[in-house]
Parts: C-alpha cells; structure tokens; sequence
C-alpha cells in the first residue's frame, strides 16, 4: 500500500452531490416553465452540454490525482533497484 502525501481531487462526494443537486433543483424549475418543443430541447441539450463538462472536469481531476501517487511508487521502485544491481 502506498504511504505517503495523497492528493485528492478536488470535488469530493460531499461538495459535489449538492452541487450537483442544486444544478438539477434548478434545471427542473427551469423545465416548468418550457412553453415549446424548442425551448424543451434548447433546455435539454444545454443541461446535457453542462453535465458533459462537469463530468470531464470530474474525470480529470480523479486521473491526476490517481496517477500521482502511482507514479511516485513507480519511481521509488525503479530508483531502489538501480541502486541494488550497481556494483
């Protein structure tokens, strides 16, 4: 297991769940007030666009911070055994 400084992504569950619900608390008022079929899909493909964002945000975030303390034991590996096969 790797026993060092972590860094976490930023948007944890409980930042981002009311975030989140907030988001669609408001979509949902939003939707109330839909007069035509355009305005419907106009509101849908908006809250999908900014679903798609928040979720790639989302997704990098965890990739960084999962890669980092990966690739400081990768490396901590490889420098051990460089430092054992020297003669």
């Amino acid at each position: 297991m790797f026993r060092g400084k972590r860094s976490l992504p930023r948007c944890r569950l409980e930042t981002c769940a009311p975030r989140d619900n907030n988001k669609l608390l408001e979509f949902a008022k939003r939707l109330l007030d839909v007069k035509s079929p355009s305005e419907f899909i106009e509101l849908s493909t908006e809250r999908t666009r900014k679903q798609f964002e928040t979720l790639t945000e989302q997704t990098t975030e965890l990739a960084l911070a999962s890669t980092e303390p990966l690739k400081a034991g990768v490396t901590k590996a490889f420098g051990q055994a460089s430092r054992t096969e020297s003669p």
